[in-house]
């Protein structure tokens, strides 16, 4: 009978060789591996990726919905194409990293700047226009006009337009008309808050994801049911440097 002997160093040396055969015949794809940061600046989100390696013709930046798409491709140099490999550690083929943004972006204004390996990408915010209200009515009052804001012009506005100045003058809301609970929009439609309490001169509004703010009766021209219509736009409201209620 004969017998063989195993050697361990030999088995291993095959087996690596095997390894590099497979990894120079196929393509290697890491997916998600690229190290990425984002940051959110305000008016526009920067997003930075390291991709050491990858020329800048080799990068792909594509953007669908609010899905950001990187990929880039490390190729091997022409003066290494030759030779046995003794050790291969850096990895040569495809990246590829997909990441969710915070929110819509302006793809028009999109830049890149790619230098030492980092891609910098930033990204314009998209700033959707807002929603307007526009009012159902019927019979006699489908006649009465609008404003910008798709609200209602209060009755025989457009009579006092023609009037004496003394006539036009608007007399500013009291807190009797004023409750707890109402909800408060600008003269554009969109929702500033709720009243929270009514003061003698003023009544404090409770804005979502905002300071509370007391805002002044004569800085509202109406009430229109459970709704408070004030005289400037929603977004103007934090330029108006109202009083605020101290913080607890």
């Amino acid at each position: 009978m004969s017998s063989e002997t195993w050697e361990p160093r030999s088995s291993l040396l095959s087996l690596r060789d095997a390894v590099d055969r497979l990894l120079e015949s196929a393509p290697f794809v890491r997916r998600g591996g690229a190290l990425l940061n984002l940051r959110d600046h305000g008016d526009e989100y920067v997003v930075t990726v390291a991709m050491p390696g990858v020329r800048p013709e080799d990068i792909d930046v594509r953007i669908s919905g609010n899905m950001l798409e990187i990929t880039g491709e490390t190729r091997e140099s022409e003066e290494y194409e030759t030779g046995h490999w003794l050790i291969r550690e850096r990895q040569i083929g495809r990246i590829e990293r997909i990441e969710s943004l915070p929110g819509p972006v302006d793809v028009d204004r999109a830049t890149t700047h790619y230098e030492h390996g980092i891609l910098t990408i930033r990204l314009p915010k998209l700033t959707p226009s807002g929603a307007r209200r526009i009012p159902v009515r019927a019979g006699s009052e489908a006649d009465r006009p609008l404003t910008a804001g798709g609200q209602e012009m209060p009755a025989g506005h457009m009579q006092a337009r023609t009037s004496s100045p003394s006539s036009t003058q608007q007399q500013p809301l009291d807190r009797t008309q004023v409750r707890e609970g109402m909800e408060v929009v600008g003269a554009d439609g969109q929702r500033v808050g709720v009243v929270k309490e009514v003061r003698d001169r003023d009544f404090l509004v409770d804005r979502t994801m905002k300071r509370d703010v007391y805002v002044p009766f004569d800085a509202a021209t109406s009430v229109e049911g459970t709704r408070v219509i004030l005289a400037i736009g929603a977004e103007q409201v934090d330029a108006m440097n109202w009083e605020e209620p101290r913080l607890a």
